[in-house]
């Protein structure tokens, strides 16, 4: 329909681009595997902007709602695929920033950051580093013409 009505040509390409990436810290991490004896369809939920909660999940699982939260691409490169359950809170930048805050700071909210929550709390390292991101280039688009 959109290349009928308005001729829209897209292309799709990999571009540098800004990501996050997601990986063990050096001290290990500290995710809770899920137990064998309870079996269910893994899950992670969102309460509230900066609160998830999740059940049997993986780390990929993770690092794709990291990127609905945060707006930017995040790469898992921490090797764990076992099935974890784990808890992460943290306190929303409203301004978020491509750069990590240091260890112990928050923001003016008081609580702590998304970086440094991930370190605290789940012992994972989330860095700003540029990565390949698949984008679409509108290559022509034209008004649509009077029905």
């Amino acid at each position: 329909v959109l290349r009928d009505r308005f001729g829209l040509l897209l292309r799709a390409e990999t571009r540098e681009l800004p990501i996050y990436v997601l990986t063990q810290d050096r001290r290990g991490n500290k995710l809770s595997p899920h137990p064998d004896d309870k079996p269910g369809f893994p899950s992670i939920q969102m309460k509230g902007r900066a609160d998830i909660t999740a059940s049997n999940a993986t780390t990929e699982m993770l690092a794709q709602q990291l990127s609905m939260d945060l707006g930017r691409p995040v790469h898992n490169e921490t090797a764990l695929d076992g099935r974890y359950d784990f808890h992460l809170a943290w306190t929303p930048d409203l301004g978020m920033s491509s750069e990590p805050q240091s260890a112990g700071t928050g923001n003016d909210a008081g609580g702590p950051s998304i970086f440094t929550a991930i370190t605290e709390q789940l012992g994972l390292r989330l860095e700003s580093r540029k990565g390949p991101v698949p984008v679409y280039v509108i290559e022509k688009i034209e008004r649509p013409a009077e029905n």
